[in-house]
């Protein structure tokens, strides 16, 4: 019983300095006015049975709900990076998080061609069990598989818009599960290479003002 309960001491006393580590606006993203993150949060069951999943899917829409972006303006996200991971972690549960953080790149004024105007792009893993993460799916590596399912080879050229993301398992005899992120977006190609692309200013979302109380007769 003294072992269990020092083992369960130490787990929490791990979570609080993973939540510490993850705490904070990422170093790598340098314009704090253009920087947003979506978040979406899930539950497990004895730290490994998922009850409720941590989507990024849903994170993504969160970032956009954020972001607020103008009607018609179309919008570039750069240094995007995704993460799942154990936000808080309890004796008999813990709550994980998903978060899409990113940069938003304004591409008003800049000069450049549609080629495809819907694509997508699969990165694939395999979970043991549905719980043990063997090899995890990837954004990064979504991308890539975007790009090569449009024959793009000089990607310095070539910029994803519209970006979203799908995240979705499919279990195979209950031995086994195969997670994977799809990343959907609009492909256009740069006709000229500005000098240095304008990151966009976020506005956060204007709360509804309450309506006014009527008087009294």
């Amino acid at each position: 019983m003294k072992k269990l309960f020092m083992l369960s001491m130490a787990a929490l006393m791990l979570s609080v300095i993973v939540v510490g580590c993850r705490s904070g606006r990422n170093p790598m993203y340098s314009n704090p006015e253009a920087y947003v993150v979506g978040e979406d949060y899930g539950f497990k069951l004895l730290g490994l049975i998922p009850i409720v999943r941590a989507d990024y899917s849903d994170a993504m829409g969160d970032l956009y709900r954020k972001a607020n972006i103008p009607a018609g303006r179309n919008v570039m996200l750069s240094k995007v990076t995704v993460n799942r991971f154990m936000s808080q972690f309890y004796l008999a549960f813990s709550i994980t998080k998903a978060t899409v953080e990113a940069e938003l790149i304004d591409l008003d004024g800049v000069d450049y061609e549609i080629i495809s105007p819907e694509t997508n792009g699969t990165s694939y893993g395999f979970m043991l069990l549905g719980v043990i993460s063997m090899v995890p799916p990837s954004y990064g590596g979504a991308v890539d598989a975007l790009y090569e399912n449009n024959s793009v080879k000089d990607k310095n050229k070539y910029l994803l818009t519209q970006v979203f993301i799908e995240d979705s398992y499919r279990w195979y005899f209950l031995a086994f599960s195969i997670p994977r992120i799809t990343v959907k977006g609009q492909l256009i190609k740069l006709k000229s290479m500005p000098k240095q692309f304008k990151r966009m200013k976020i506005q956060p979302p204007k709360k509804a003002k309450p309506a006014p109380a009527k008087a009294k007769k």
